[in-house]
C-alpha cells in the first residue's frame, strides 16, 4: 500500500495510490498519516478504494508530517552507505 499526503502546505489530505496509479482521498477514513495511523493499520483491512474520491493528479505531494527530519537525514546518510555496501563482495 502506497500512502501519500496531498494538497497545499498545511492543508494536506491523506491519500492512497490505487492499482491504476490514482490518488484516493483517505480523509474520510483517517485524519492524517502519522505514527498512530501507521502503527495500527486496522483501518486498512476492509478498505474499498473504489468508494474513495480520486484526487486530481496535478495536486501537490506534501512531505510526511512527522519524522521528516529523520527522513532527510536518512537520505543524506544512505548515499555513502549504499556505495560502500555495493563495493563489498557478496
Amino acid at each position: 500500500m502506497k500512502l501519500a499526503r496531498l494538497g497545499l502546505p498545511g492543508q494536506e489530505k491523506p491519500a492512497v495510490v490505487d492499482i491504476n496509479g490514482n490518488y484516493r482521498d483517505l480523509s474520510p477514513v483517517i485524519p492524517d498519516i502519522n505514527g498512530s495511523t501507521l502503527s495500527d493499520m486496522s483501518w486498512a483491512s476492509n478498505l474499498n478504494l473504489s468508494l474513495l474520491n480520486i484526487i486530481p493528479p496535478d495536486t501537490r505531494i506534501g512531505m510526511c508530517r512527522e519524522y521528516w527530519q529523520a527522513y532527510l537525514c536518512g537520505l543524506k546518510l544512505l548515499g555513502p552507505r549504499r556505495r560502500n555496501w555495493q563495493s563489498h563482495p557478496q
